[in-house]
């Protein structure tokens, strides 16, 4: 789970999905309201996952049933979104992905 760099607050998987659907950029850490932002290395892995879905568009087109690519499809989207909270880690300042 992340954890705040100001107070060391760890965050709870429900405030992480609270906060990851927002569009604020950074969120308040829920304990001190310092703003916190995701950090690079967080970026990078995130931007990784989002490339299944382009993988999962080339399963339609090598003629696997679309009801097969459908439930793939699904399910790595649930795993994802599962595991992010935890694959998350914060930063006291915004840092771009690729600098």
């Amino acid at each position: 789970m992340p954890v705040c760099t100001h107070c060391q607050y760890e965050w709870t998987w429900t405030e992480t999905m609270k906060r990851s659907f927002t569009f604020e950029i950074g969120w308040p850490c829920p304990n001190c309201k310092k703003r916190q932002y995701p950090s690079r290395r967080a970026q990078r892995r995130y931007l990784k996952y989002t490339l299944l879905i382009p993988f999962c568009i080339l399963l339609l087109l090598t003629g696997i049933p679309k009801i097969y690519t459908l439930t793939i499809f699904i399910i790595v989207a649930i795993i994802v979104l599962l595991i992010y909270p935890f694959t998350l880690e914060l930063s006291k300042e915004e840092e771009l992905p690729f600098s």
